[in-house]
């Protein structure tokens, strides 16, 4: 693990702006391998849900459900989902949030948790109330319909899931 102060081979500084997208992109793919301490993965991956360039969005979205365990992380996550312009970057935030549904599925089950870093209960709920949602919206895209149903799928075969499901396919074409 690299604290962000021994970056400087890279050509990135803590708090350097504006970096380019290569730069970007890298430090979110060290958060993701877990290369970085986890205070700078974080303020790494909050800042780069917000850069305006779509893929770095998304490239961050989707390494928010490596940390799972931090609300704020997961939050801005679902912000992404809900309201971002790049239809893109709301699918794979999307997906992100159907990784983190499946680390939380003890919920679901009497079965406790046995990590340490458990995602919080109404962290679990907000996503998969999120989820079901954009499922249901009849005025959501396909693909971000049928990812958010795919996402669902971590809940196995409980009847919610299926009735969503049943749904969400007796929908006419777009």
């Amino acid at each position: 693990r690299y604290p962000l102060r021994d970056l400087e081979g890279l050509g990135i500084e803590a708090g350097s702006n504006p970096m380019d997208k290569a730069k970007r992109l890298k430090l979110i793919h060290m958060a993701r391998d877990f290369e970085l301490d986890e205070p700078e993965a974080v303020v790494i991956l909050e800042r780069e849900m917000k850069c305006s360039d779509a893929e770095v969005r998304a490239a961050a979205a989707s390494a928010v459900c490596d940390y799972y365990h931090v609300p704020a992380l997961v939050v801005a996550c679902m912000d992404l989902a809900r309201k971002d312009g790049d239809e893109v970057v709301k699918v794979r935030a999307i997906q992100s949030l159907g990784y983190i549904l499946e680390d939380g599925a003890h919920f679901e089950s009497e079965v406790p948790a046995e990590d340490s870093e458990e995602l919080d209960r109404e962290t679990y709920d907000s996503v998969k109330d999120l989820l079901v949602r954009l499922a249901r919206d009849e005025k959501a895209s396909a693909e971000i319909g049928c990812n958010a149903v795919e996402a669902l799928g971590w809940l196995g075969g409980r009847p919610e899931v299926k009735s969503i499901l049943e749904e969400f396919y007796a929908r006419p074409d777009p």
